[in-house]
């Protein structure tokens, strides 16, 4: 078979072939010497056979995501209409003179904000603690945490933990035995890891402008997964039963 050169770029649509390169490199030629009458007539072309192209693509290879994969499907349409790309925004843009300073001073003044909501909150005693005679700590088998872990998506963000989800997705079954006993664990000595208390905040705008970081500014956690697959565990076993 012989070998055939195809050059391409970062910024090539998806569904971008030679054969329309070639013609708007043709475009381009009339262009840049000025033939007028041509470059009207190629730039028709182009046109013409960019919309063929997508329609093509998107008959091909994206339609059929639509109902089976529409994650799948979404990004490939953001692609086509060329919006799968996120613009990236600075925070320090948005604040008001009155509230420019360094970063790490800002961080520590958006913290200090956040962490205020918690000054009326105290821990929860011991004493207020109602034993049944019948009361019976909640408890996970391993084939439930297995199911557990086959249900995250594999694609989210890991939290403070580092542990990525796709680790806790693909290897479920080999984790699910270490998993589900320090789920029983937390569960008989009513204590939460502390690792699993962590959270990564990320400061989100809620105007155009931030005059007041208290009113202007909400935080968005991202917490471990394995705190949330001991959480939905807590709301299956426990809160669900007694509200439903």
């Amino acid at each position: 078979m012989p070998v055939s050169t195809i050059k391409i770029h970062e910024s090539d649509r998806p569904w971008m072939n030679t054969n329309l390169k070639q013609l708007i490199s043709r475009r381009q030629k009339a262009f840049t010497s000025g033939n007028n009458p041509l470059c009207k007539i190629l730039r028709n072309k182009v046109n013409q056979a960019c919309k063929r192209c997508r329609k093509s693509y998107y008959v091909n290879k994206v339609k059929g995501l639509r109902d089976s994969k529409p994650c799948d499907w979404w990004r490939e349409v953001k692609q086509i209409c060329d919006a799968s790309k996120i613009p990236k925004w600075d925070l320090t843009s948005l604040l008001h003179p009155n509230l420019v300073c360094d970063k790490e001073s800002l961080a520590e003044n958006i913290n200090s904000v956040f962490v205020n909501i918690m000054n009326d909150y105290l821990p929860l005693s011991d004493c207020i603690r109602v034993e049944m005679a019948d009361d019976r700590p909640i408890s996970v088998t391993e084939h439930s945490v297995a199911r557990k872990l086959l249900e995250l998506n594999a694609s989210r963000a890991s939290g403070p933990d580092n542990l990525p989800n796709w680790v806790l997705n693909n290897f479920a079954y080999i984790l699910a035995a270490p998993i589900a006993d320090i789920l029983n664990t937390s569960f008989l000595e009513c204590k939460v890891p502390d690792a699993w208390k962590l959270a990564n905040v990320c400061p989100l705008p809620k105007a155009s402008s931030i005059c007041n970081i208290n009113e202007d500014l909400r935080p968005i956690s991202l917490t471990p997964t394995l705190s949330e697959v001991a959480e939905s565990f807590i709301i299956d076993i426990a809160l669900k039963p007694v509200l439903l």
